[in-house]
């Protein structure tokens, strides 16, 4: 209901609250509290006590030793609260202490919920090398289905099938298409079953998958589609910053295209956005706000403010990788080398995008994204083969970066 319905969880959580207050403890407590603080967080915008409600729900249950209601407080807390003003890459242990806790319990439903924000979770953070979380996701995937949990099945495959296709190139790279589901099969079937949240899950991650690899315009379609969710509500979804960049850029790659001020409005609504999740000291958001802003500059030709932006990017890159980001430091330095690219700017520099080029195809590869190697050496080899000492020459002078 967080996502899926909104009223009706406002409704529910705060029944619980009202009947916890009158009657007492009760196992369910810890949940309505760690509810009640999400509601705090997504919708009141008051972080200190959605934080101060979602520590009271886990202490309840150290207190009173409720072990089975751990899962459920533990995953509601660390995924929907405390993303706001802590970085998200600190809550993957949490969410398989939560696994692992719910297995000794025997909630599976609860168990089946925290694997399933883990996979979101590996995606978003790009801390951890898809070599290694793949074959995590996929048993978590076929666990989730033994147990019947349709909606959190559903919610593992897209993230799945998602990594799948940044880690092993596909013939069509722009579609969600996977060993377990077709893409129009799984749209059909989340449609069909009002799983909203799974939906809003399904049209962030196409539209990171066609920013990458496809058309611009293809991506603004599905980022409507998902924008009650992931914009009007938010709702403390974790994965709407994300949202709101891939988004913005979108946007900003359909008005080079098109130059219709709707997508450069839309764009700019986009970096707002993330600038009032900034305000409140969210630091999942500060890459993504100087990334949008670089790529403002140089698609408005703003050409007096062109070393500022290439410093943006540079920043961006930094911060990716001081979160351990190895898929956000990849795309940064992406984008900067296209800056340089870019023959229309005054800092058009060959030689220096070479050298970004080279650092995103690192990075890239580190993380384990050989679809994105493959993508950029191709669509560059003229760049790279041109160049193909860059990478020593500069090293030196940007070793601070």
């Amino acid at each position: 209901l967080y996502l899926g319905n909104p009223p009706l969880f406002i409704i529910l959580t705060c029944k619980g609250l009202q009947m916890s207050l009158k009657y007492g403890i009760s196992p369910s407590t810890p949940i309505t509290m760690s509810c009640v603080g999400s509601l705090f967080a997504g919708i009141q915008k008051d972080y200190d006590k959605a934080r101060m409600l979602g520590e009271s729900g886990l202490a309840i249950c150290e207190k009173h030793r409720l072990k089975k209601t751990l899962p459920q407080v533990v995953t509601q807390t660390f995924a929907f609260i405390r993303h706001y003003k802590r970085p998200m890459q600190q809550y993957i242990a949490p969410l398989r202490y939560a696994m692992d806790v719910g297995m000794r319990m025997g909630v599976m439903e609860d168990v089946s919920l925290a694997k399933g924000m883990f996979c979101s979770m590996v995606n978003a953070t790009g801390t951890t090398a898809l070599p290694q979380a793949l074959p995590e996701m996929e048993r978590y995937m076929r666990n989730i289905k033994h147990s019947g949990h349709t909606d959190q099945w559903l919610h593992t495959v897209a993230s799945v099938q998602f990594a799948q296709k940044l880690s092993r190139p596909h013939q069509d790279n722009t579609t969600l298409d996977g060993d377990c589901m077709i893409e129009d099969e799984m749209f059909a079937l989340v449609r069909s079953k009002g799983e909203n949240v799974v939906l809003g899950l399904l049209n962030n991650y196409k539209v990171q998958l066609l920013v990458h690899f496809g058309d611009p315009l293809d991506a603004i379609k599905h980022g409507e589609e998902s924008a009650e969710m992931g914009i009007a509500y938010g709702m403390g979804n974790p994965f709407i910053s994300r949202f709101q960049f891939f988004v913005g850029l979108a946007n900003l790659r359909a008005y080079e295209k098109t130059r219709k001020r709707k997508h450069l409005n839309t764009a700019r609504m986009m970096k707002n956005r993330l600038k009032e999740l900034a305000k409140e000291e969210n630091p999942n958001v500060l890459h993504f706000i100087l990334m949008l802003r670089a790529e403002l500059t140089r698609v408005l030709r703003r050409l007096n403010k062109e070393e500022m932006a290439l410093n943006q990017l540079n920043e961006a890159a930094v911060t990716a990788r001081r979160m351990g980001s190895m898929l956000d430091d990849a795309f940064a330095n992406e984008l900067r080398a296209c800056f340089y690219l870019d023959s229309q700017c005054q800092s058009f520099d060959k030689e220096q995008a070479a050298y970004y080029m080279r650092q995103a195809v690192k990075s890239y590869r580190d993380y384990g994204a050989e679809t994105k190697v493959i993508q950029l050496q191709k669509k560059y080899k003229d760049l790279l083969l041109a160049h193909p000492q860059t990478e020593d020459k500069k090293a030196g002078s940007n070793s601070t970066s």
